[in-house]
C-alpha cells in the first residue's frame, strides 16, 4: 500500500508542472463577490424596509435553481422570502388578501446594489460557454469570469488548411459607469499568422462603454501549414492598468515528426 501510494504522489508531482505550463490562469471569482453583494443588500433591506423583514438579521442561505445558485433569506414572523436570481432581486410574501405566496420580481440586482450602496460601479466580463445536457442539445451562455483575467494556453492540433480557429467569443458590460478601453493588441507574436478581435472596433482608437452598454467580440485567427503560434491579446482599462491578458500557444502535432524526419543529420 505504501509503495502504491508513493507511486500516485510521484506521478502527482512529476505531472503538475506540465498541467501548469499548459492551462495557467488566474482570475477573480465573480460568484464571492456577487455573495458578499447579496448579503449587503439584505442586510440594507432589512434596515429600510423593517415591516417587511421581521425579524432581522436573518442567515443568508443558497439552494440552486435552473444551474443558477439562489442566494435567499428566510424571515419567519413576516413569512416571507427574499432572493436573488439570475441577476434579479425577488420578494416572496403571502398578500393580504390571499392565503398563498406571491412571488414578486423587484427588478435587476445591479440596480439594487446601487442603491443601496452595495457596489461601486465596475466592468463586467463574460465567456461563451457550451452546457451539454444527456436530454437536449448544448445550450450557449454566457459565463461571468471577471476582472482582472490572465489566462496563457498551450493547445496541440493539426494547424494545416486555411480555415479560421475561434480562440473564444467574450462579452464586456459596463455597470454604473462609464470606461474606456485602451492599449488593445492582438496578433501572433510570432509572425506567422493572422488574429483578431471581431466585434471590438480597436482600430478607431479608444473604446468608451457607457452604463448598460455591452460589446461582445470574438478572438479569431488563421491556420497557417505546421508553423507554430503564439496568440496574444490584451487590452487596458484607463486608469485601471492591465486587466485582461489571453496568451493561446499552438503548436502542430505533425510539426515535430516532420522536423525530425527532415533533418539533414540523420
Amino acid at each position: 500500500m505504501k509503495i502504491h501510494k508513493l507511486i500516485i504522489l510521484t506521478s502527482i508531482c512529476m505531472t503538475l508542472p506540465y498541467f501548469m505550463s499548459v492551462h495557467a490562469f488566474t482570475w477573480k471569482d465573480p460568484y464571492v463577490q456577487q455573495e458578499v453583494n447579496n448579503i449587503c443588500l439584505f442586510n440594507w433591506l432589512e434596515m429600510t424596509y423593517p415591516s417587511l423583514f421581521k425579524p432581522a438579521n436573518q442567515q443568508t442561505l443558497f439552494i440552486t435553481a435552473e444551474n443558477e445558485k439562489v442566494d435567499y433569506r428566510y424571515y419567519r414572523i413576516t413569512d416571507s422570502f427574499i432572493a436573488a436570481w439570475k441577476q434579479k432581486l425577488y420578494y416572496i410574501g403571502i398578500d393580504d388578501s390571499d392565503t398563498d405566496y406571491k412571488l414578486f420580481n423587484l427588478g435587476p440586482l445591479n440596480d439594487w446594489y446601487f442603491l443601496s450602496g452595495c457596489q461601486s460601479a465596475h466592468l463586467k466580463l463574460y465567456l461563451q460557454t457550451q452546457e451539454f445536457t444527456i436530454s437536449g442539445p448544448a445550450r450557449t451562455r454566457w459565463k461571468e469570469i471577471g476582472l482582472p483575467y490572465k489566462a496563457e494556453m498551450v493547445t496541440r492540433m493539426a494547424l494545416t488548411g486555411t480555415d479560421i480557429i475561434s480562440h473564444g467569443k467574450f462579452k464586456l458590460e459596463a455597470i454604473g459607469d462609464s470606461f474606456v478601453i485602451t492599449g488593445v493588441e492582438v496578433g501572433d507574436l510570432l509572425d506567422n499568422t493572422w488574429a483578431m478581435a471581431e466585434g471590438l472596433p480597436w482600430e478607431l482608437g479608444d473604446i468608451t462603454i457607457n452604463p448598460g452598454d455591452e460589446i461582445v467580440f470574438e478572438l479569431i485567427s488563421g491556420r497557417h501549414g505546421e508553423l507554430p503560434s503564439i496568440i496574444n491579446f490584451s487590452f487596458m482599462v484607463e486608469g485601471m492598468g492591465q486587466v485582461f491578458s489571453l496568451i493561446m500557444h499552438f503548436e502542430s502535432s505533425t510539426y515535430p515528426l516532420r522536423y525530425y524526419r527532415d533533418y539533414p543529420y540523420t
